[in-house]
């Protein structure tokens, strides 16, 4: 493991193996030795190897590549129920230390910098604090853009991935702020969706090929994908109608995003949010209070969200059925 993670940080950077030993003080051949897996760096070589490949010891072992997809659902799930039973500062304060046990965790940062974010929208902080948590969060997201390091996959496919994520979040906090040139250099950033989606050319070769289940793992994850987006736009449009003083409006499209987290079998949180949103927007003290008070009990569930369990979604943690992850 190391001894790949070698060659290939060392590749990337277009260094040579002789480049390697000269800055370590050692010969040739043994660094040769440690890409093939035949013996080990010293640990007192860890460090400045580390420094030289501009990277860090721990993702020098190996040690990122140790969270799965479950674990990081896991980590989610126990900084939400944090928040739920001890206030956000606290589940911040874990969410902190997670992030300083798995410092190039570029999935991890981005997971936990989405997730605090949305529970800080519900938080019953002063709104001082708020702003210095957001200006805590808008880092995150900062870091994930500007840093190519900041990944446990050192392929391009994943760091764009986690990039274009990072800009689409920084485009609508930059829009919030009004630094509109900030903001349209991270749209222009973003791709353009393309109507071939080679996803789905993959999907149809594996079930071609007999292999079924990998086929409708694709399919899985797509459908996740877009009934996130589908319920991210119903909510958008909530606080669209609430702005335009559309009541009306704003209550049809909570019935319905309402409905479609309910049938599109998503965890009870989603079902409670859009009504919180409309309850806060319209000022209804006892009512959001009401409701954030079901969504904090919403997260006390060891697991949040068990895919296994779910119908529509059953082999989209489960990597032993996907042949291909990266797609």
């Amino acid at each position: 493991m190391i001894g790949e993670i070698i060659k290939e940080k060392r590749k990337n950077l277009k260094l040579t193996q002789e480049q390697v030993a000269e800055y370590l003080g050692v010969t040739t051949p043994a660094v040769n030795k440690w890409e093939k897996g035949v013996s080990q760096p010293d640990i007192a070589l860890l460090a400045p190897l580390a420094r030289l490949l501009k990277t860090d010891v721990n993702t020098l072992l190996g040690y990122q590549s140790e969270l799965t997809e479950q674990e990081l659902c896991q980590m989610d799930n126990e900084i939400m129920k944090c928040i739920g039973t001890d206030g956000f500062a606290q589940g911040l304060a874990l969410a902190r230390a997670k992030m300083q046990e798995f410092p190039n965790n570029g999935k991890l940062i981005h997971n936990l910098a989405l997730l605090l974010d949305g529970m800080l929208m519900v938080s019953d902080a002063e709104q001082a604090q708020k702003e210095q948590w957001q200006e805590e969060i808008f880092t995150l997201y900062q870091q994930l853009f500007t840093d190519d390091d900041v990944t446990n996959d050192d392929s391009r496919n994943a760091i764009l991935e986690i990039k274009n994520s990072a800009a689409f979040m920084l485009a609508s906090k930059y829009i919030a702020k009004n630094r509109l040139k900030e903001a349209q250099e991270m749209i222009d950033f973003l791709p353009n969706h393309s109507a071939m989606d080679k996803r789905m050319l993959q999907a149809n070769r594996y079930s071609c090929d007999g292999l079924k289940k990998e086929a409708e793992a694709i399919h899985e994850r797509m459908l996740l994908s877009d009934a996130t987006n589908l319920w991210n736009h119903l909510l958008v449009l909530i606080e669209l109608a609430i702005e335009e003083n559309d009541l009306h409006r704003a209550n049809v499209i909570g019935d319905i995003c309402f409905h479609c987290a309910e049938i599109l079998d998503f965890p009870d949180y989603y079902q409670i949010i859009p009504q919180m949103e409309l309850a806060a927007l319209k000022k209804e003290k006892e009512r959001t209070l009401d409701l954030m008070e079901a969504l904090f009990q919403s997260v006390q569930t060891p697991l949040l969200w068990n895919y296994e369990q779910k119908i529509l979604y059953r082999y989209v943690l489960d990597k032993k059925k996907i042949v291909s992850n990266k797609l």
